[in-house]
Formats: C-alpha cells, sequence, structure tokens
C-alpha cells in the first residue's frame, strides 16, 4: 500500500475516486437540485463551471442545453454506478461461495 501511495498518479486517481465516491454517498448533502429537473430558460442553458443562474442557483460544473445541473447529475449517476457495482460484487460472491 505505502508503494502505491508513492506514486503520484495512483495516488492522485485513488484521491479523485474516494472524492466522486464520498460524494455519491452523500448525495443529496453535496448537490444543488434534482438530476431530471429542466430549466426551460434560455439563461440557463449551457452555462459555464462555477456559474450562477438568475435565481441564485450555483452551478459547479456549470449546465448542459436543458438547463439541468452537471454536478447533480454527475453525483447521481455516480451513486447508481456505485449500486450497481455493488449488487454485481455481492452476487458475484454469492455465486462464488455456493459453487
Amino acid at each position: 500500500m505505502k508503494r502505491l501511495l508513492r506514486d503520484r498518479r495512483a495516488a492522485f486517481g485513488i484521491g479523485v475516486l474516494v472524492i466522486v465516491a464520498g460524494a455519491a454517498l452523500a448525495g443529496p448533502l453535496v448537490s444543488t437540485g434534482r438530476p431530471t429537473l429542466q430549466r426551460d430558460v434560455v439563461a440557463t442553458r449551457f452555462l459555464r463551471p462555477l456559474a450562477t443562474d438568475h435565481s441564485g442557483s450555483f452551478h459547479p460544473l456549470g449546465t448542459d442545453r436543458f438547463g439541468r445541473d452537471v454536478w447533480t447529475r454527475l453525483v447521481y449517476g455516480a451513486r447508481v454506478s456505485l449500486a450497481v457495482g455493488g449488487l454485481a460484487v455481492l452476487l458475484s460472491v454469492v455465486i462464488g461461495v455456493l459453487v
């Protein structure tokens, strides 16, 4: 483990993984809204990262063409990915133990 953490690229990758997993687990606490909320206002489409829209909502990674917050979609997508990965691991452990 020490050897792995001494490698800068490996340590950076582990750090990113820990941040994304932590954000995914704490989804509603770190996100700014609902992932499927579409704003029909032209002013909220394609906002740059770290932008604030006309209503005062902060968008750390900006918005997409439908005005949806990219950070919120990333966090909730990571939650789904972690859940699917966890279920796959659980299923493979059960099958491995039974066979």
